[in-house]
Formats: C-alpha cells, structure tokens, sequence
C-alpha cells in the first residue's frame, strides 16, 4: 500500500481493509466476522488441522471465545466464519516449538508425515526451521495448492519471493498470524531525552532521509556526555539498548546480503569474505555496541524482560527491540515515545529504508500426506484473507497504531516500516545452511566484556566451509522433492 493511501486511512480513521507486505489492494469484505455467513462451498463438515506451535497458538485457536480481547476474539470468529461459510472445523494443536525445542516440533511433524494419513493440514510454527522440514519433503509446493496466491494483499510477497527453490515455495508467510507485526524490528525513542538534549524533530529526519547510522550513532553517543557511566545499573543511562535479534537485524536493514544470485545457475553462493563495505559499516557498528553509549545484551535474545523496565524508567534514548513491546511501554513508561525504523547506510538513498523481522514470525506450510487440497487450499487463502481484513486491521490499525502511541507522526512511520519489510536469503534458509546470518551477533557476543577478540572477517572465513557445504546440500535436497 503506497504511503499517502495509509495516511489517509489514518485521516479517516475507518476500518479499511490493509495490506501486510504486498502492495496490492484487492479488497473485498464480503467476510462477516460474526458467525453469520453464507455458505460458499461445502467440504462435509472434514477437519482443518493445524499443528501449531505452543508458544503462538493464540493465532490461530479459540481461546478468544467470550474474551474482551478484540483481537483474539476476531481470531475465534474467524474459526466460526470458516465454518459457516466451508462447513470445516478449524482444529488446533499445540505442540512444543519455540527455537530451543524445534527438534520437538520437527519429529512430531515427521511422525505425521511419514505416517501418511491424513492427520496434519496445515504446519504452522518458527518460520527459521519450516525450510528444514520442506527440505525433508513434509510440505507440499503451492504450485500444487489450489486457490493459494501469494501475490495477493494478505500474503508477504517479499517473503515469499526469496523463499522460491527451483521454482517451488514450500514455505510462505503472510497475515495468518500476528506474529508478522508483533516481532517487527524497530527502534522506540525516548521523548524525553529527544527534548532534553535539543535532538530536534526525528520523524522529519527520518522524511528528509537523514536518519543515518552514523546519525544515529552521533546521537546515541550525545545522550551520554554529560553522565557517569561508573554508576550501578540502576543509575546507568545509556544512548541505546540492543540485544543479539537486534544487532542482527542491522544486516538486512543496511542492505547486505551474505549470498549473491549467480544467474548462470539460478542458485545463490555465498560470498568467500564479507564484501569491503560490509566488513567496514560492521566494525562501526561492534565499535559503537561495545562503548559505553550502548548497553548490548549478548546471548540474551531480545532481551525484553531486562531491557523494557530500563527504557520505560527513561535509561536511555534508543531501544532497539521488537513491535509488539509497545504494549508493556504504553502500560509502564514514565515519558512519551515514539519509534523510527532502522537507519539507512547513508543520506543518498532518499528515504529508501529498509525493515525486517526477528526470524520467529510464524510461517505456514501445507503438509504432503493432505488428500484434499482443494480444501486446505480455500481455506488457508480465506483464513489469511479475513485476518488481514479483520484481524490484523484490530491488531494494527486499532490496538497498536491508536492504543499504544499517542501520535499520528508515529503512525505514519510504523506504515512506513511495515511497507518497506525486507528478508534476506540466508535469513530464510539460515538453519538449513548453518546460519550465517548470525553473523553479526554471533561476533558482538564474542567480543561483548571482552571475552574474545572476534572479527566479521575472521568469523566469516571460519565458517565458510560449513555454510558451503550446507548450502550445496540443501540445494540438492530441494532439487529431489517432488510434490
């Protein structure tokens, strides 16, 4: 959706159908979320699976039923919406699948699978090891799904795009879940230290397309001048809170990739060394994570139970942290805040930003044992469709966007933000190729209270044969599936 249409929805302040990642509007509200439609096909009254992962059920179940949260409760009609309108039961079931327990999810997928009844629709769970489990041949192409488009509104075209193997997705993502919006990355601002230090009107240097990684540094490294930074943590300001997902992100959000198409093959290699300018924005970035400006939580993941309590006491200026994180600030923050997204590299790419997620949004991919795929088909693209019509429009336009900032410049970078979503190659397929887009924080913690001297040069060369060899076997897996 182009900018000035989302300004003006905001103007309006209606409930219009939104776009996710694409910029198709093809809107259609024929969808009624209360349980009152009309049947449009029947499919018997059979059973839509979906095996979910524990942690994030609450996309997709109904534990919404009778609840005053709006946006759960949209996700439980919408389970009564697709059974008046296809006669399916939308069936969850939960299943141990946050990272450190995926080889739990994996095997219960497997056992599924290789069973081949017809038990699983619909695997849903931590995007970053689903191409793991289509690598085994447990997913089906969409190309073989009827009535799925994953260039329409509600699915993540730009996901999707650069998850394609030999001209096959397995693995797709879009407004199914949350998730997509809860684990956005982007950078909250104190409003206090913004006026306190005379910073002036970031959302404008942010239009301008100014807000830079040196700005940011610049401004990050102002807001402690002035203080001592020999104090006990409860004393401590800093110019800006990061952790390892946040750190990581930098890479996508700067425009590296660590792969490059070779066109002669159609297949991605990874690059032999960090290409120069890579190598060199990120010794700027260690430089900054480890100075005092930055408190930087290694091996931490995102931090948010440390980290929100200190940004919400007015400790530092920046926060880099995940979306979904602005309902614990609106509920416990002492002064205003906005957000921004990421910097750019530098000021000559107009206002070209780019944004990414943490690599635990929920992806979806439709199991290879389903004997009906016409059915799991219409369902799956009408599910995505009335979440972006009803459930994410809650989630986003109403609860986050109206409930948790309190001003419209904000709204207008969060549209920004969501429009500009960006994932790199190795961010999809990194667990199947060794994860080389850990890099960036894997060396922060390697260098974080000075544990070790690392750098992305010498890491990189390290791990290169395990990436190499990881790549080639995963491009010869995917070349054997068939369905």
């Amino acid at each position: 959706m182009k900018r000035f249409f989302c300004l003006f929805l905001l103007m309006l302040v209606v409930m219009l159908p939104m776009v996710s990642c694409n910029s198709n509007n093809n809107a259609n509200n024929s969808d009624s979320p209360d349980g009152e439609n009309e049947m449009i096909k029947d499919f018997g009254g059979v059973d839509y699976t979906i095996l979910a992962r524990e942690e994030t059920a609450y996309e997709v179940d109904n534990s919404g039923e009778g609840t005053d949260d709006k946006v759960q409760r949209k996700i439980w009609e919408r389970n009564v919406t697709m059974k008046d309108a296809y006669n399916v039961n939308i069936v969850v079931v939960p299943c141990p699948g946050v990272y450190g327990e995926k080889a739990t999810y994996i095997a219960k997928a497997r056992s599924l699978t290789s069973s081949g009844s017809d038990e699983v629709s619909l695997f849903f769970t931590h995007y970053s090891y689903m191409q793991e489990m289509a690598m085994e041949g447990m997913g089906v192409a969409l190309s073989k799904i009827p009535q799925i488009d994953i260039s329409e509104d509600w699915w993540c075209e730009k996901y999707n795009d650069n998850s394609e193997m030999f001209g096959k997705n397995y693995v797709f993502v879009g407004d199914m879940g949350i998730t997509l919006y809860e684990y956005l990355e982007v950078v909250f601002f104190n409003k206090k230290f913004q006026e306190m230090y005379q910073i002036g009107d970031l959302y404008q240097l942010v239009l301008d397309g100014k807000w830079t990684l040196d700005e940011m540094i610049r401004l990050s490294k102002l807001a402690i001048e002035n203080t001592n930074v020999n104090v006990s943590e409860e004393e401590r300001v800093y110019g800006t809170l990061s952790n390892e997902h946040a750190i990581r992100a930098f890479a996508s959000c700067l425009g590296f990739e660590y792969a490059r198409l070779n066109g002669i093959v159609n297949e991605y290699e990874l690059h032999t060394a960090p290409p120069q300018l890579m190598d060199d924005t990120y010794s700027k970035l260690l430089d900054w994570h480890m100075s005092d400006a930055v408190r930087y939580t290694a091996h931490g993941g995102t931090d948010s139970a440390g980290s929100n309590p200190l940004f919400a006491n007015d400790k530092s200026l920046f926060y880099i942290q995940t979306l979904g994180e602005a309902e614990y600030l609106a509920a416990n923050m002492n002064s205003g805040y906005g957000v921004l997204p990421y910097p750019k590299l530098d000021d000559t790419e107009g206002t070209d930003y780019h944004s990414t997620t943490r690599d635990s949004i929920s992806g979806c991919m439709v199991a290879n044992t389903v004997e009906d795929l016409e059915m799991v088909g219409t369902v799956t693209e009408a599910m995505c469709k009335y979440a972006r019509d009803h459930i994410t429009t809650e989630y986003y336009e109403q609860r986050l966007k109206f409930r948790y900032f309190d001003d419209h410049q904000t709204k207008a970078m969060l549209d920004m933000i969501r429009e500009n979503l960006t994932f790199e190659f190795t961010q999809i397929f990194g667990d199947v190729i060794g994860r080389p887009y850990d890099s960036f924080s894997d060396v922060a913690n390697s260098n974080a209270k000075n544990l070790e001297s690392e750098t992305l040069t010498h890491y990189w060369k390290s791990k290169l044969p395990t990436w190499k060899s990881g790549i080639a076997d995963m491009y010869e897996k995917f070349s054997k599936l068939g369905r």
